[in-house]
């Protein structure tokens, strides 16, 4: 079984600020800053899509809502995170619908 594999620098945001020293920190549940900044660095307070819980492994019960790509109807859930949280659901807040539009987070490696 091959492991994933993890940048071993810093998460940042576009704006520069530290999310967190490297992947254990960054799913440690506690990050520096949160993931609050768009890819315009332009600041955002919403729940984004994620379908994981902060350790990397998949939210139970999300169906990533066909892969991020397309609304698949109602009483379909993916897992959301808060951008603005800086403890653990900054990855998982809640299932949401996902007939809802929401945000992704975007993690270079």
């Amino acid at each position: 079984m091959l492991l994933p594999l993890h940048s071993r620098g810093r998460y940042t945001l576009t704006n520069g600020l530290v999310v967190a020293q490297n992947w254990d920190e960054l799913t440690s549940g506690i990050l520096q800053n949160p993931i609050a900044v768009d890819e315009s660095s332009q600041t955002k307070e919403d729940f984004v899509w994620t379908g994981s819980l902060p350790d990397g492994l998949p939210a139970l019960g999300s169906e990533f809502c066909g892969e991020w790509q397309e609304d698949i109807g109602f009483l379909t859930f993916g897992g959301e995170g808060f951008s603005l949280a800086t403890d653990g659901s900054w990855s998982f807040f809640d299932q949401g619908g996902c007939d809802l539009e929401s945000s992704l987070y975007c993690i270079e490696q």
